[in-house]
């Protein structure tokens, strides 16, 4: 018969109980899971940097006629704002006014 080495037995491991059943991709942790700060960190900038990709493919993927087309109706929101102000920008600028 012959021993094993007593660093290769079972029983130098932690009890299954204190062992984590969830893998760290789990977005469910409880209270007793381990967590791994480089890897979560690493998670957390990763969702932060796709966010930021899907705003800019918003802002940026987008065709010459379909950025004039959205500049104008800009254009025209701020002229139709602009019109229905209650005094004109050049009375504001008047030093008489006071």
């Amino acid at each position: 018969m012959t021993r094993r080495c007593p660093s290769r037995t079972t029983s130098n491991r932690l009890p299954k109980s204190y062992r984590s059943t969830r893998s760290v991709k789990s977005p469910e942790l409880a209270l007793g899971d381990l967590l791994n700060l480089r890897l979560a960190r690493k998670r957390r900038d990763r969702e932060a940097a796709a966010a930021g990709a899907e705003q800019n493919r918003i802002s940026f993927g987008r065709g010459k006629a379909e950025r004039r087309l959205s500049e104008a109706e800009k254009a025209l929101a701020d002229r139709s704002h602009a019109a229905h102000r209650r005094s004109p920008d050049k009375a504001l600028d008047d030093p008489d006014r006071g």
